[in-house]
């Protein structure tokens, strides 16, 4: 274990990224870096950290925010609930916190959204402890040194890989070390054409020795993406569009949207597309993690109660919480309707 801590710490002393929040131990940035990174590349979440501490600089700050103004600063990094859950993290640690950050792994994991892997990687980059953060850079390079042929979400196997990751661990370096795999992972042990010959753990690398390493890790089959038939209908009106503020259990909660219709088979939309008149942008697909959507945008002159409305002019609409479908939507309407909007 000494080995594999000491080639993984000095390949890192030598190689590591140069990313934003690396120099700094305050939770508060460590805490933001990695909710943005959750399910975004560092490339594209890197902007956004920026834009989050440059809007919010304290945990405070945030916590004072509403959640619109929060959502509008994370507008086009997706997985909304990310932002939500961090707004609703921020005022807990102000009111059962008094505004200091826990310290403690236990303590972490009750923060809305705050789950195993993110809690370990607070705790051991900021605090010292000495607590592996598992995620998939972690899994794919445990389950190749130990050449585990069963499916990586098994129990079995994800408790191994975690028993494991701990064995590892520095206890004098826990934040490096974590830093450390992460960056292994995505420059080393990469998830497809590993750089085995350049691998200072290939000589203790079971896959590599038996020449799988390719083969793993082990995935369960993904299920299948929902299909989902969306009719957007844009509503202009004095130089302003309708929009509507999406409800609790939306995948949009709380962002501004587009009224839509939506249909329960492809061929009920299809039909519907056909019968209207003023189609502003034909059938398009916009892919999100478990559902394809299949929309399309029509222009309608129909109204529903005021209540439900809300009016915006471009300028306006552009500074909205919205979904990335929004300004794709907006941009085609602009350029037909020039003229109108």
């Amino acid at each position: 274990m000494a080995n594999i801590q000491r080639a993984i710490l000095e390949w890192y002393d030598q190689n590591k990224r140069n990313l934003p929040w690396r120099d700094s131990k305050n939770p508060y940035f460590i805490w933001i870096s990695e909710v943005v990174l959750q399910q975004t590349r560092v490339e594209q979440g890197a902007p956004f950290f920026h834009r989050l501490i440059e809007a919010f600089p304290s945990v405070d700050a945030l916590a004072a925010a509403t959640e619109q103004e929060v959502l509008n600063v994370w507008k086009g990094l997706g997985y909304y609930s990310r932002a939500r859950n961090l707004h609703k993290a921020a005022q807990e640690i102000i009111t059962a916190h008094s505004g200091i950050f826990p310290s403690e792994f236990l303590a972490l994991k009750k923060l809305p959204g705050v789950g195993e892997y993110t809690a370990a990687a607070l705790s051991s980059i900021s605090f010292n402890k000495a607590i592996a953060a598992v995620d998939g850079n972690v899994i794919r390079i445990v389950s190749r040194l130990l050449d585990l042929s069963d499916p990586v979400e098994t129990s079995q196997t994800s408790r191994t890989i975690t028993e494991f990751a701990n064995e590892i661990l520095s206890p004098s370096r826990p934040g490096d070390f974590n830093q450390a795999m992460m960056d292994f992972g995505s420059m080393v042990c990469t998830p497809k054409s590993p750089s085995c010959a350049s691998c200072p753990l290939a000589s203790v690398c079971l896959a590599r020795i038996n020449n799988t390493q390719h083969l793993r890790p082990v995935k369960k089959p993904k299920k299948k993406p929902i299909n989902r038939f969306l009719l957007f209908k844009v509503h202009l009106q004095d130089g302003k569009i309708r929009m509507i503020q999406q409800q609790k259990g939306s995948i949009w909660e709380n962002l501004f949207l587009f009224p839509f219709d939506e249909f329960s088979s492809e061929t009920a939309f299809l039909a519907k597309i056909n019968q209207e008149s003023q189609v502003i942008n034909d059938r398009a697909i916009h892919i999100l993690s478990h559902q394809r959507l299949h929309y399309a945008v029509i222009m309608t002159q129909e109204h529903t109660p005021a209540n439900s409305e809300f009016w915006f002019s471009r300028d306006e609409l552009y500074d909205l919480p919205t979904p990335i479908l929004v300004p794709r939507i907006l941009t085609r309407v602009e350029n037909q309707l020039a003229p109108l909007f």
